[in-house]
């Protein structure tokens, strides 16, 4: 079998009859061929580790030439035992010149659609006008290196992409943690935020116990403008629950322990909690058959734009969250406190590099009612990049949180 496929801007429409038929062949028909020529290399990347074997083949051909298009494609059709003309995607002379040929060669032109957002393969030739329902797994790492970029995983890296253990005693943690947070998001970012310095100051990566000396962490923590201030009925309710085994506080000194190295991690990073807490809402997801709502689920993701490994020239922006619906990707920017104007511009830039139209774009956040007019210019910014909003976050019941996760594909 053969696919003719319409290079497209959108790199899913180019692979799709890829990943559905595993081809012999699919001639990429477009009017850049250096361009078709280095995209398919990362096509080639995700199909191989799917063990696909199909070959592909390029042919250059103006966009603005009909009859140029028509000879081309006839020359392929002649040449061909059996080929199929995938219409997603491509320029609109390129489907005009199909039109015109399957009058022409009749049913040896075969035609079909795939609908990325239902998953549904349309039958599109004479045949008639069948539909069969073909779901298409892609995972993160698979989506990002199609559009070019690659996940960095890279333990060398200083930008290194979150490997967490989402096993239940984690997952109980991090909504301990929600619950601290959610009952006030300003406290919790304080504390967070002060212990945040004291580690990068006083700790140690190596162990989970944190000591310093208080004059010390005062004189410390005033060089950055900052005050030394550790509630104690914060760390109080954190040892009850088992979040740290110890705290310590003497006259001169402050020591803490902490159960193990992901709670440490978590109570290292103010806005860490928000991130995981929708990760473990989405990881908990499923459908009526069994089936994760969502295929791949990630957190602190770092993307390398070029996907090489060129320090200087890099490119690298991290994604809080990047959820995978089949061929659909969801980037959330999780906000549990201020938020700049730039991070809509961030998400709404590298969510279109790594998604194409299919992609979806969410700002989840907590204080956006606090942030008063700039908090609602701030939505209607999002609103019109086609950003959508979930605020008030730390107020929802843990139901409502997750029936907002579970309808991110559908915005």
């Amino acid at each position: 079998m053969t696919i003719i496929e319409f290079f497209d801007t959108t790199h899913i429409d180019n692979l799709v009859s890829t990943l559905l038929f595993n081809p012999d062949k699919v001639i990429f028909v477009g009017d850049n061929l250096k361009r078709m020529q280095r995209c398919s290399q990362n096509y080639l990347s995700v199909i191989k580790e799917k063990n696909l074997k199909t070959e592909f083949h390029f042919c250059s051909v103006s966009r603005n030439n009909l009859s140029s298009i028509i000879t081309s494609l006839s020359k392929i059709i002649e040449n061909e035992d059996e080929c199929i003309f995938d219409l997603d995607g491509g320029e609109d002379l390129y489907l005009v010149a199909v039109g015109i040929l399957s009058q022409k060669y009749g049913s040896k032109v075969q035609m079909h659609r795939y609908n990325v957002r239902n998953g549904m393969l349309n039958d599109c030739d004479s045949d008639g006008n069948c539909q069969l329902q073909q779901p298409i797994h892609l995972s993160v790492e698979d989506n990002i290196t199609i559009y070019g970029g690659k996940v960095m995983t890279n333990s060398d890296s200083e930008n290194v992409t979150c490997e967490w253990i989402f096993d239940d005693d984690f997952i109980s943690d991090i909504n301990l943690m929600w619950d601290i947070c959610s009952d006030d998001s300003g406290f919790w970012n304080a504390q967070i935020n002060c212990l945040d310095m004291l580690f990068k100051t006083f700790g140690n990566e190596d162990s989970l116990t944190l000591t310093f000396n208080k004059d010390n962490a005062d004189s410390a923590l005033k060089d950055k403008n900052r005050k030394l201030v550790l509630v104690y009925r914060f760390f109080k309710r954190l040892k009850g629950l088992g979040l740290i085994t110890e705290y310590t506080d003497k006259s001169d000194s402050v020591t803490i322990t902490f159960k193990n190295e992901q709670v440490k991690k978590v109570l290292s990073k103010a806005g860490l909690i928000l991130e995981l807490k929708i990760t473990v809402t989405a990881l908990s997801l499923y459908e009526n058959d069994g089936t994760p709502v969502y295929n791949d689920v990630r957190t602190g993701v770092y993307i390398d734009w070029d996907g090489k490994n060129d320090s200087d020239v890099d490119i690298v922006n991290e994604i809080d969250v990047i959820l995978m619906k089949n061929l659909i990707s969801i980037f959330i920017s999780c906000k549990n406190g201020q938020i700049e104007i730039d991070e809509l511009y961030k998400l709404n830039t590298v969510a279109e590099r790594f998604g194409g139209k299919y992609t979806k774009k969410v700002l989840i956040a907590s204080e956006i009612d606090k942030m008063g007019k700039v908090g609602e210019y701030l939505k209607l910014r999002a609103s019109e990049m086609g950003i959508r909003v979930i605020e008030d976050v730390d107020s929802m019941e843990e139901t409502e949180l997750k029936k907002a996760v579970l309808n991110l594909y559908k915005c």
